[in-house]
Order: C-alpha cells, then sequence, then structure tokens
C-alpha cells in the first residue's frame, strides 16, 4: 500500500513524494500515467526526480524516478522553485517548502511621486520618494499684444516668448463687381478683377439660351434639365468682350439666339478665391464672397453635359454650339 505524501508543482507537473509499506508497493505507484487521489485530484503523470520512501524493519530506503523506474538510492533531486520578489525583504526557500530556487524575479516597485511646478527650475522628489511619477508643469509664458498695419511677419519684442494677440489693420485693394457671361468652350472659365482690384462680388449671367427646350431632354446643364426633342432650326453666334460696359446680342431675324449683358464695376479689403458650379436653372447665378472678404478670383467650372451633343443643333450655350438633332413627332 502507499500513500502521497507532498506535491510539488513545477510549471504545469509536479514531483510527487510517497510513502510505502514495503518495496513490493513500489509496483502500484504510477510511474506513466497520471496519479489521481481518491477525492478526484489529478497530478498527472509524476515527473522525473519523484521519490517514494519505504521504510522496512526500521530501514529507510528512497526510491528515485528515473528513467521511468523507482530506483533505490537514485539521487534525489533538489526541490526548487521560482520566487518573484515584490517588496523589500529577506526570502527563505524553506518557508515555501522548497530546497531553492531555481529563478529569482525581482519586481519591487518604488515608491514615487507626482508634483505640480508653476516655475521654472529643477524638479526633484521629497525626502522619503525614491523619485517622480509624474510632473504637471504650469509655467506660463510672457506675452505681448501688437496691432500692426502692414503686410509681413509679426515677433514679439525682447523679453517676451509669443504674442498674446494681434491686431491687423491692414488697408485693403479697391473692391470691384463683375458680371461673368458664360463662356465654357475649353473647360473651366476663371473670372479675375482688373489689375490692382479685388472682386466684391460675382454675378454669373445665365445665357438666355440654357433654356429646358433648348437642351436634349433629361440631360442636366447647371441645373437646367433639358426637355428638348424636335428639331429646331439654330443659329450659331460668337460674341468676345473686350472692354466694361454692356452689349446686346439679339439673333437673326427667324432664328433663336440668346442674349449677353455685361456689366463692370469696382471692390476692397481681404481675397479669396472661390470655385463655382452652375446653377442657373432659377435664372442668373450670384457669388459673394465670405463676409468682410473680396474675391482674388473666380473659377466657373464648366458642366459635364455641356457639350454639342447634348445642345440643340445651332444653339449656342457658353460658347458650346449644339449638334443634337430631335426626331421632330
Amino acid at each position: 500500500m502507499f500513500y502521497l505524501d507532498y506535491a510539488k508543482q513545477v510549471g504545469d507537473r509536479y514531483i510527487l513524494n510517497f510513502f510505502a509499506d514495503s518495496e513490493k508497493d513500489l509496483k502500484d505507484v504510477p510511474t506513466d500515467k497520471p496519479y489521481i487521489t481518491r477525492n478526484g485530484t489529478n497530478y498527472g503523470v509524476p515527473l522525473e526526480t519523484s521519490v517514494v520512501t519505504v521504510v522496512e524493519n526500521g530501514v529507510r530506503v528512497n526510491y528515485v524516478l528515473q528513467n521511468g523506474a523507482y530506483i533505490a538510492g537514485g539521487d534525489v533531486a533538489p526541490v526548487v522553485g521560482k520566487l518573484e520578489a515584490t517588496e523589500n525583504k529577506t526570502y527563505l526557500a524553506k518557508d515555501d517548502k522548497l530546497d531553492g530556487y531555481s529563478q529569482v524575479v525581482v519586481n519591487v516597485q518604488p515608491e514615487l511621486q507626482e508634483k505640480s511646478v508653476s516655475a521654472n527650475g529643477e524638479v526633484v522628489a521629497d525626502e522619503g520618494y525614491y523619485g517622480l511619477s509624474k510632473v504637471a508643469v504650469s509655467v506660463q509664458p510672457k506675452l505681448q499684444e501688437k496691432s500692426v498695419t502692414v503686410n509681413g511677419a509679426v515677433a514679439p519684442d525682447d523679453g517676451f516668448q509669443g504674442l498674446s494677440k494681434v491686431t491687423v489693420n491692414v488697408a485693403g485693394k479697391e473692391e470691384q463687381e463683375k458680371t461673368a457671361a458664360l463662356a465654357m468652350t475649353e473647360g473651366d472659365q476663371v473670372v479675375t478683377p482688373d489689375t490692382g482690384k479685388v472682386l466684391s462680388k460675382v454675378t454669373i449671367t445665365k445665357p438666355e439660351t440654357l433654356v429646358a427646350t433648348n437642351v436634349k431632354k433629361d440631360v442636366n446643364i447647371g441645373g437646367v434639365v433639358g426637355t428638348l426633342e424636335a428639331k429646331k432650326e439654330e443659329q450659331t453666334k460668337t460674341v468676345t468682350i473686350n472692354s466694361n460696359g454692356s452689349q446686346d446680342v439679339t439673333p437673326d431675324a427667324g432664328k433663336v439666339l440668346s442674349r449677353v449683358t455685361i456689366t463692370t464695376n469696382v471692390p476692397a479689403t481681404p481675397v479669396e478665391e472661390e470655385t463655382v458650379e452652375l446653377a442657373l436653372a432659377a435664372g442668373d447665378q450670384i457669388v459673394t464672397p465670405s463676409a468682410g472678404k473680396n474675391f482674388s478670383k473666380i473659377t466657373i467650372t464648366k458642366p459635364t453635359e455641356l457639350k454639342p451633343e447634348n445642345i440643340k443643333k445651332g444653339v449656342t450655350i457658353a460658347g458650346v454650339v449644339g449638334t443634337y438633332e430631335a426626331v421632330a413627332g
């Protein structure tokens, strides 16, 4: 008969120490099969160096598990384990029922301090602390307020680390308003101010020919959806504007043509650029800058559908001459 004296876990297995009544009982002690107690605890297959101690006629003999068998007088390996030291003190293997430690991991965390500082200088931990775990710095720089009236870099004076406020009062350029007639044969149309001026407003004039009846059915040009299905006689004309003012363009007798009116005016202050998509379904399209600004440039994007095959033959929309012939009926 044999029984378990104690078990020492090594990794996920155990070194087991047994007592047996006689040498004959050694055959019952597991060597390559799991050892399971009567209460169901499974210690798995005993590790090499597990021991069976037999005491007969006052004689004590140790049998050590080596190479799958319990050998009398075999080498009894020391029972060692792993130590994780988390505080400063003396650790004794015997307190853990071990002969020694195979590995010692030191993980002692020092006592650290958190500090807040509001002035430049060296920051050290108070007495009783090993160091600083966190330092909150709230040093306020010396800042300056400045006013500028000309363009250029603005820097603080000597003795200041930066600027807390900058008041800008730079005189702007003369303002101007413009009305743009669409001319998109070559692509996007760019509207720019006269030399030395900026745009305060740009009005994009809707061509009189940009109506639903002049656009191929279901084609959308600048927000105008076409309804053209029947073929009509049309005429094309080219208008070039070389100076400020206004000019009326009318069709020849018996033909269809739109009229383009161009008006010029003037603007000032900070400038910005704008890219505009046509939206002329309700009439002329007015483009205005952001509050307090003028335009330095307006780009009018040519609609992808503004091409000859989508416009009634002979009709000109924004410089694009139509080639579409609808079936009469």
